[in-house]
């Protein structure tokens, strides 16, 4: 199970590690409706960023530029996390494109 933690930073606002995915989560502080999800996090990585005595600055200097990065709306409410039988995998799917309530499925 994954937790979105707020963090003391100047900067950065929420962070939430999905381990199974090695998938970092970024919320800023000047942009409240975007998520940044890191690829290829390790949990040592993640562990240090929390417990950095700067999350910002660790940040910039240990993640922001060394991994890809996919921008994303914020999902809160409108993404589901779905078992794919065709990619033997999980996937995400914003139902909100598609008209489905979270009651509906």
């Amino acid at each position: 199970m994954t937790k979105k933690i707020k963090v003391n930073s100047s900067n950065l606002e929420f962070v939430e590690y999905i381990a199974d995915r090695k998938e970092l989560r970024i919320w800023f502080l000047n942009e409240k409706n975007i998520i940044y999800a890191y690829a290829n996090i390790t949990q040592k990585i993640y562990d240090e960023l929390i417990k950095a005595s700067s999350v910002g600055g660790f940040f910039n200097h240990y993640i922001r530029y060394q991994y890809k990065f996919k921008r994303k709306d914020d999902v809160n409410k409108d993404i589901l996390e779905v078992d794919c039988p065709h990619c033997l995998g999980k996937v995400e799917v914003n139902v909100s494109i598609y008209g489905y309530k979270l009651e509906e499925i």
